[in-house]
């Protein structure tokens, strides 16, 4: 009996994290957007001699190692910080891929646009290098 009460109060204050957890991520409707990370080859593929026909509105670079190399028609923005602060200016209904020469830097990017209600992020796997 006396395991039931030291255990009773342990699975309510369970039950209760639980429960209000679940009904936190129902209010915000932006919680399930996610970017999509697109393999080296199929953007090799969309990225022709044309950007006008490109499935990006744009593509940013937010590496500071931009002169070292990078997409055809990519923007050189240098940093994630750079792309916070040109957001507003930009259609949160049209596609656009980020990347960079490393993983955390456009894993931030693509995180930072789908948490500003952008709805067609996508985010080059493997980065430059691949």
């Amino acid at each position: 009996m006396k395991k039931m009460q030291r255990t009773l109060p342990i699975m309510f204050a369970i039950s209760m994290i639980f429960f209000y957890s679940c009904e936190k991520d129902d209010e915000n409707p932006m919680a399930d957007t996610t970017y999509t990370d697109v393999m080296a080859s199929i953007i090799k593929s969309d990225l022709v001699d044309d950007a006008s026909i490109s499935p990006y509105v744009a593509i940013f670079d937010v590496s500071p190692e931009y002169d070292k190399g990078h997409l055809p028609f990519a923007k050189n923005i240098g940093s994630v910080n750079n792309l916070g602060g040109m957001l507003s200016g930009l259609d949160k209904t049209k596609s656009y891929l980020v990347y960079c020469h490393g993983d955390a830097p456009s894993i931030a990017a693509a995180e930072l646009m789908t948490e500003n209600g952008f709805m067609d992020v996508h985010r080059l796997e493997g980065n430059y290098g691949a």
